[in-house]
C-alpha cells in the first residue's frame, strides 16, 4: 500500500518538466496570432453588417448549439480595439510573457469572438480556444520564454 501511495503521490506532485508544454503554447500561441492578425483585415464578419448577421446566424443553428449565454461583453463599435489587444495577447503568450492571466483573458476574449458570429468560425477555431483554456491552468511560460 505504501508503494501505491507513493506512485500516486508521484504521479500528481512530482516535479515535470515543463518543456513539451512550453513547445505547445509557442505553436498553439503562434498558430492563433498568425490566425487573428490576418482576420484583422476581414473585421467585418464580427460586425452587424456582416455576410449572416449574428440573429441570423444563431436562428440557423438548432436550441441545442446555441450559446446559453453571450459571452462577447463589448459592444460592435469596439471590434477593431478589442481584436488588437486580442492580437497583442497572442503574441505576449507566444514570446511567453505573461501567464495564467493573460492565457486566461486571451481565452475569454478568443470566446467572445467566436459567440460573435458563428457563421465565420470552423474547427480550429474552437479546437484553439479548447486548448487556449487548457493551457490557462499550467505554468507554460517557465520554459522558452522571452524574459527567463
Amino acid at each position: 500500500m505504501t508503494k501505491l501511495w507513493s506512485l500516486w503521490d508521484k504521479f500528481w506532485f512530482a516535479p515535470q518538466n515543463l518543456l513539451g508544454l512550453a513547445y505547445m503554447r509557442i505553436f498553439l500561441c503562434g498558430t492563433m496570432f498568425y490566425m487573428y492578425a490576418f482576420r484583422l483585415f476581414n473585421l467585418s464578419y464580427y460586425a452587424p453588417t456582416s455576410w449572416i448577421h449574428r440573429d441570423s446566424a444563431l436562428a440557423s443553428l438548432s436550441e441545442l448549439y446555441r450559446p446559453t449565454f453571450a459571452w462577447f461583453f463589448w459592444p460592435d463599435s469596439l471590434n477593431f480595439a478589442v481584436h488588437i489587444l486580442f492580437v497583442i495577447l497572442l503574441g505576449l503568450l507566444t514570446l511567453g510573457i505573461g501567464g495564467r492571466w493573460i492565457m486566461w483573458l486571451a481565452w475569454v476574449l478568443d470566446m467572445g469572438f467566436i459567440q460573435r458570429n458563428y457563421s465565420v468560425n470552423f474547427g480550429a477555431d474552437v479546437i484553439a480556444a479548447l486548448f487556449l483554456f487548457y493551457m490557462s491552468f499550467t505554468q507554460s511560460c517557465e520554459h522558452l520564454s522571452v524574459v527567463n
